[in-house]
């Protein structure tokens, strides 16, 4: 669920100034270099690639998966 959530900030357009690693400290990941590792392990890039590919798309609440996300060409 933290992942997800993470994931979802990421994502969010709102948010897009604040660094990767102040995200993951939000939700509890302490160190990045952890972080980055299971982000990428769970979504298939790194966390700054990931939010630079989907380019703030908006991701579905209902899935936690990283499969899910809606039109990541979209803005």
């Amino acid at each position: 669920r933290r992942l997800a959530r993470c994931r979802r900030d990421l994502l969010d357009p709102a948010l897009a100034d604040l660094p990767v690693a102040a995200t993951a400290a939000r939700w509890g990941f302490a160190n990045p270099t952890h972080f980055n590792r299971v982000f990428r392990d769970n979504f298939g890039h790194p966390p700054g690639k990931y939010r630079l590919t989907y380019n703030g798309s908006r991701a579905s609440a209902a899935g936690e998966t990283g499969t899910d996300v809606l039109d990541p060409g979209a803005r």
